[in-house]
């Protein structure tokens, strides 16, 4: 393999690497305040709620499949868990979290699995029901929460990093070692690579896919109740992009749309760089409007980019 043929497969296989490396450098010429550790923590407390949600979406994404509600499913943790922690206490609402993800994840493992919905149609009906059963508990109102406790977790940190943070890392060092050194992680790639074959091998796949999206669910059940800490308020709204934030963060981290190639760090690398036009183009003051049209312009040029390379006999 001659320099230019190894050059383009480094490329190839760090890409996002190597975009994030130039921007964090861009970033840090344009703005004086860019590396000021308040902003870095900042930065990384930001990129954190919707990390959480992002790999929940990755375990789903590499079976080959869609959950699109889980920005819905994130408002509707927020306004949930501060109503149920108000009247019955943090410990009652931290032990339904599990039970209520195996219920959504369920229902979509049916819907997509043995129904044989389309995940993005199946999901996207959830992602209007969870929305709207936020809008009707809360009447459409803030939710103020009233346990300091609650309240506690959002906002203490650990060696100058919030907790939110730390659960998020932790949840990208458990996802790497849950896909790359267990037969569970090896088995949801399988099923992503290929199901007719992962099935005739002995694999349970209908067994994978109900519990990527119980997985997927848990995460952004998480997130909304961590969002909600960390304001002490839950408003019906919440999350609005956050599914688009997500698998936007999951695909440009690598991980197929068509399933079963993609990994953690790949996720947290899409994340941080999402994260971080994010965080530069407000210290820049661009409206919001224009952030959307260079988030989707970034996102177009980084699948075509990826895509030349694939297609690219190195």
């Amino acid at each position: 393999m001659n320099i230019k043929a190894l050059g383009l497969t480094l490329i190839k296989k760090q890409k996002v690497l190597i975009a994030t490396i130039i921007l964090f450098i861009i970033s840090a010429l344009v703005s004086p305040v860019f590396l000021t550790p308040m902003n870095l923590s900042n930065l990384l407390l930001q990129i954190s709620t919707y990390g959480i949600v992002s790999i929940g979406v990755m375990f789903v994404m590499l079976t080959g499949e869609f959950d699109v509600s889980v920005g819905s499913i994130l408002a509707f943790s927020g306004i949930y868990t501060v109503m149920l922690t108000n009247r019955a206490g943090y410990v009652v609402t931290l032990l339904t979290l599990l039970p209520m993800a195996f219920i959504m994840g369920s229902i979509y493992g049916i819907l997509v699995d043995k129904i044989k919905f389309n995940s993005f149609v199946a999901t996207l009906g959830g992602m209007y029901f969870y929305r709207g059963m936020g809008y009707v508990l809360c009447g459409a109102e803030p939710v103020t929460n009233k346990v300091d406790v609650y309240a506690w977790i959002g906002t203490t940190e650990f060696l100058g990093i919030n907790c939110i943070s730390w659960i998020f890392l932790f949840g990208i060092v458990l996802s790497w070692f849950v896909i790359t050194r267990t037969t569970f992680g090896r088995n949801i790639m399988a099923t992503g690579g290929n199901y007719e074959v992962a099935k005739a091998s002995g694999i349970r796949v209908s067994y994978y896919k109900f519990a990527v999206y119980i997985i997927c669910d848990f995460c952004a059940l998480l997130a909304g109740m961590l969002l909600a800490s960390r304001l002490s308020r839950a408003v019906p709204n919440a999350g609005d992009d956050a599914s688009m934030s997500a698998i936007s963060s999951v695909v440009i981290g690598g991980t197929s749309m068509k399933g079963g190639e993609g990994g953690a760090f790949q996720t947290l690398l899409g994340v941080f760089l999402i994260g971080l036009i994010s965080n530069i183009l407000n210290i820049l003051g661009v409206m919001a409007y224009l952030q959307q049209i260079i988030k989707g312009a970034i996102l177009i040029i980084i699948v075509c980019f990826d895509r030349f390379y694939r297609n690219r006999a190195l």
